[in-house]
């Protein structure tokens, strides 16, 4: 496959641009970021750790507890992230980065203090609200720190944030539910009794806002590449997604298919362990949490390597073609772990799966940036990310809420209900790619 010509290609004759960004100061942005998505996948997914003892507190069904971890995030995910996306081509990326982690890190807080499915639902849309600012932000800024063929591993770099995240609030969850055992409740300074649940809620607002300080007092916005003129305009984005619709069409269809099955893991995967294997919260995160951080890095480094021989061996459609290879991997373990009587080889598998679902998000996003000029990518990664709000986020975790009390009639069955996801997304998913 070859790719087409960006419309990039149009700014030919523009006058030299200075020297990129040391390595150096490139890294560290990237480290940055990461650390942004990392802490934004820890706020969103720790609520998959906390599905049956918030459903306990608060009287919830399983269908409920998919539209707090789906559709009440993802739609407002997907609301937000349009503006954001404009102003990702207008303002300073940095301070915009550091207000929202401010917000988000906030009401990622107040989650710990509803008294009904209501006031979970808003402290969510607030969460929801803050983090739709990272994913057309990150990219946009790493793609001006780097020229276009170094920019998949920091990009890889950017995306292990995403699910070491996922992993990291399995693992923090799991360490304050070993550390407080069988306690009802735990008494904080000024807080008085919580439950641990909320214990862990409150305790993930605090790095966030001490991030934001870092990314209003440090981090310094790069110089914008590959552009010319002002900001791209509406009409400019129009005919940019219509010159390359041949491809931007079946790269976002597979986009939002993976995403499906990624949302519909994380967030009852550990339900899955805790229902089916009888294990408690505490063995979930320190084991599962364990073993998604190793794999995730490794699927990661794994992606970008196998990016990068490709672009040396002369492939232009390097990102495709990795992307496509690790998508169809992923299927057979993602089952395999679902159904397994075993919770040995269901984690192991877990692993397996992890690492290949991790694998092509680097190229994904790198095969984006790539498309379109700098003027251009903060809308259009935004309008993937829309698709994902409106299409994998909303309805991965709630289709296995609703496979479990409507199809299954049985929340036991949450393996057979992850099962049935992976078989129906993951195939095509990488066709097409």
């Amino acid at each position: 496959m070859t790719m087409p010509d960006a419309p990039a290609a149009s700014l030919a004759g523009a006058p030299p641009e200075p020297a990129w960004p040391s390595p150096a100061r490139g890294w560290s942005a990237a480290i940055l970021l990461t650390l942004a998505m990392f802490l934004s996948y820890v706020d969103r997914s720790i609520l998959a750790l906390l599905v049956d003892p918030i459903k306990a507190s608060l009287g919830l069904s399983d269908v409920q507890m998919g539209l707090l971890q789906g559709a009440t995030f993802g739609l407002v995910f997907t609301l937000s992230m349009v503006p954001c996306g404009w102003l990702v081509d207008r303002v300073n990326r940095t301070r915009l980065l550091g207000g929202a982690i401010a917000v988000w890190s906030l009401m990622t807080a107040a989650c710990a203090f509803p008294a009904n499915f209501a006031q979970m639902f808003l402290a969510r849309m607030g969460v929801a609200l803050g983090e739709a600012a990272v994913s057309p932000s990150a990219p946009s800024l790493i793609s001006d720190y780097f020229p276009p063929d170094r920019r998949t591993p920091p990009l890889s770099l950017y995306g292990i944030g995403g699910i070491i995240g996922v992993a990291a609030s399995l693992l923090f969850g799991g360490s304050v539910a070993s550390l407080f055992g069988d306690r009802a409740t735990i008494d904080l300074p000024l807080l008085g009794p919580l439950e641990t649940w909320q214990v862990i809620f409150v305790s993930l607002g605090l790095p966030g806002l001490l991030l934001s300080l870092v990314f209003f007092t440090v981090l310094r916005e790069p110089q914008r590449r590959e552009q010319s003129g002002a900001s791209g305009s509406l009409r400019e984005l129009r005919a940019a997604i219509g010159a390359m619709k041949g491809v931007i069409a079946p790269h976002m269809a597979s986009f939002c298919l993976f995403n499906i099955f990624g949302q519909a893991m994380s967030g009852w995967l550990p339900s899955l362990f805790i229902r089916v294997h009888g294990w408690s919260m505490a063995q979930v995160g320190l084991r599962l949490g364990t073993i998604q951080l190793v794999a995730a890095v490794a699927g990661a480094f794994a992606g970008a390597a196998t990016a990068r021989l490709l672009v040396r061996r002369g492939r232009g459609d390097a990102n495709f073609l990795t992307a496509t290879l690790f998508l169809g991997l992923t299927a057979p373990p993602a089952v395999f772990a679902t159904i397994t009587g075993s919770a040995t080889l269901g984690v192991l598998s877990i692993g397996l799966c992890t690492a290949c679902l991790m694998a092509p998000t680097g190229a994904i996003l790198a095969a984006i940036q790539d498309l379109v000029p700098n003027r251009l990518r903060g809308q259009v990664t935004s309008l993937y990310y829309v698709a994902l709000g409106l299409v994998s986020m909303t309805l991965g975790p709630l289709l296995i809420g609703l496979m479990n009390d409507y199809v299954f009639t049985d929340g036991d069955a949450v393996g057979k209900s992850l099962a049935v996801i992976a078989v129906a997304t993951l195939p095509l998913s990488a066709l097409l790619m």
